[in-house]
């Protein structure tokens, strides 16, 4: 579990797959050199989590640290006092975004009943 909290906190996604038809890996990986990554869509490489980012904009100051770390570019600073907004539709719900958030303004929400993932 400390490797595990270790590779959130650097900002790395973790990844499981454990389909029939593709060998079983489990990875924490990183946007600089996971190849994946670097494919034009990387939506298409996860699957979506349960969750989803959500945002406390009355917490939120505005310090960019959760832009930068998102994967997905599902999150912008917006609006005059400029607060974090998440784009729902290319949040996937790793949680990255979250776990640095110097005032806790992010945490991540359910938004998709365990049966409606896909398998």
């Amino acid at each position: 579990m400390q490797i595990i909290h270790k590779a959130e906190e650097e900002g790395l996604v973790h990844v499981a797959d454990n389909k029939q038809s593709v060998d079983h890996i489990i990875c924490n990986c990183c946007k600089d050199c996971c190849m994946n990554w670097r494919l034009p869509n990387p939506h298409k490489f996860v699957a979506p989590s349960r969750y989803q980012a959500s945002v406390a904009a009355d917490l939120c100051t505005g310090c960019g640290t959760c832009v930068d770390r998102c994967f997905f570019d599902a999150i912008a600073l917006e609006g005059d006092g400029q607060t974090a907004n998440v784009t729902p539709e290319r949040c996937v719900g790793c949680g990255v975004c979250a776990v640095t958030c110097p005032t806790e303004a992010i945490s991540l929400k359910e938004v998709r009943p365990p049966e409606a993932i896909p398998a």
